[in-house]
């Protein structure tokens, strides 16, 4: 008898070894264009596999990705970045969930190439034909830079690799169209190329002598760009230095490095500076004229809300009934904004382009926008919402206050049960659950002064509960952690 115990023991632990629970390891920082594999690690073989996913940063349950059924998964960088991975198998009857990883992908900023000018040599732009060329005089050149985190370089010119051109730093001193592929080291397969670059002989290079000296530049500068400016002359002087001055300041002051055919300064560090450079043939100086830059400046993006005349206030917050509407708008003349994007719940509206959108259903909206004078600077209001919800008196009818009171909510927040108890005079129907735009979510009857409800399925969030008794309703307002 104790043999056979024994043996049954023996095969019980036997059968709990092969049934645990399954462990995942994978690639979790992937290179764009990449794939990676996440696999079970542990030995076992089980009946079955389903892998699932989830992004980390929303509230969502985990989905069962479609054709993933083996012990290992293979994702690609794009949909699958930011995301958690499990598997979750069965054997022998038994389900056994695995660990999670989370999916991360590297990201970086666009290929920017700083361009350098020496010499007579200037940026020109056909607004005929949309073509942009640098026109470039005898001995001037461009100095060409790769910005970080690029540091893998091929410099090309008219489509072929420049033997040897491999630094993050490229000189053209002849005419040609040139660019560049560029890599970070991190990813080296991942390159970008760069917008070519079209240098052309100019046909008249100006003025021979050294003076008068001449600079010329951009004077306007959007948020977060950058401005140039160079000598004209058609000259190749042998020392520059630029300098610059600010506000109330009478000296000007050398910049440091500033010591080339042109000079590139950013919006914020120059806004409001006074430029000029000085230059030296032999023992003789020139010093140029002046320019004076300036940046466009705003205040943060903003817009208005105009309820119609039913509309109720709930703190910040608008409460709308059918029919009801909330004209955002954003302030000023139409014409001074561009790419308008309204949004609303974080997706954008088809239809909301333009300065102002009529909202006429709960949500949370947002606009992105940029000034018409600066197309590419993008703002947004995603920080500053404004919320718009469903009015419960008009969604699910009118409280009757002597039943209302009557009635307990509890516990509120709530986790997956909710319970409900009653005055022991008060008769009840049923009930329903619904969200802030009113769309019922749960509903039941009930026959008795205390009850409860499960409310796991929702998601995270405020709803009301909707309480029917024989000649009144109540209206109940609750939240799911």
């Amino acid at each position: 008898m104790i043999k056979k115990l024994f043996a049954f023991f023996l095969i019980v632990f036997s059968g709990g070894v092969f049934a645990q629970a399954p462990t995942i390891e994978g690639d979790v920082m992937l290179c764009p264009y990449t794939d990676g594999t996440a696999t079970i690690t542990n030995t076992d073989e089980y009946d079955s596999y389903q892998w699932y996913f989830k992004y980390w940063f929303l509230n969502d349950d985990f989905e069962a990705i479609e054709g993933a059924n083996a012990a290992s998964f293979t994702y690609d960088w794009y949909t699958y970045d930011q995301a958690l991975l499990k598997v979750v198998v069965t054997k022998d009857g038994q389900t056994y969930e695995s660990n999670e990883i989370q999916i991360d992908s590297y990201n970086w900023s666009s290929l920017l190439i700083r361009n350098q000018l020496q010499g007579n040599v200037h940026f020109e732009f056909d607004e005929e034909t949309l073509q942009q060329k640098y026109v470039m005089c005898t001995g001037a050149k461009i100095v060409q830079t790769v910005l970080e985190p690029y540091t893998i370089v091929q410099w090309y010119k008219d489509g072929v690799a420049i033997e040897g051109a491999t630094s993050i730093t490229y000189t053209i001193t002849e005419p040609g169209v040139y660019h560049v592929v560029a890599g970070v080291e991190i990813c080296p397969n991942a390159t970008s190329a760069s917008i070519p670059v079209n240098v052309v002989a100019s046909d008249d290079c100006g003025p021979s002598t050294p003076s008068p000296l001449v600079i010329q530049g951009d004077t306007m500068l959007c948020p977060d760009t950058n401005g140039l400016t160079f000598v004209t002359n058609a000259v190749g002087y042998d020392t520059y230095q630029w300098y610059a001055k600010f506000g109330g300041e009478e000296e000007f002051t050398a910049i440091e490095d500033a010591t080339v055919a042109s000079f590139e300064y950013d919006w914020n560090t120059y806004d409001q500076a006074t430029l000029k450079v000085v230059t030296t043939i032999g023992e003789d100086s020139y010093e140029s004229n002046t320019i004076f830059i300036d940046s466009y400046n705003w205040l943060p993006l903003s817009f208005t809300a105009t309820p119609s005349e039913d509309v109720e206030m709930d703190g910040p917050d608008y409460l709308i009934c059918e029919g009801d509407t909330v004209v955002l708008a954003l302030p000023g003349a139409a014409e001074d904004y561009i790419n308008i994007q309204w949004f609303k719940d974080g997706l954008p509206l088809e239809d909301g382009y333009e300065a102002s959108y009529v909202a006429s259903t709960p949500g949370v909206y947002h606009v992105d926008a940029a000034m018409a004078v600066c197309a590419n600077n993008i703002m947004s209001t995603y920080d500053n919402p404004l919320t718009i919800t469903a009015n419960p008196d008009c969604t699910l009818g009118v409280n009757d206050p002597s039943f209302a009171s009557g009635i307990v909510v509890y516990p509120n927040p709530t986790n997956n049960i909710l319970n409900i108890a009653l005055a022991a005079n008060t008769s009840l129907q049923g009930y329903s659950i619904v969200d802030i735009s009113g769309k019922v979510l749960l509903n039941g009857n009930v026959d008795t002064t205390e009850f409860s409800v499960n409310v796991e399925t929702l998601s995270s969030g405020t709803y009301f509960i909707k309480l029917n008794g024989n000649n009144a309703q109540a209206v109940k307002m609750f939240i799911r952690n």
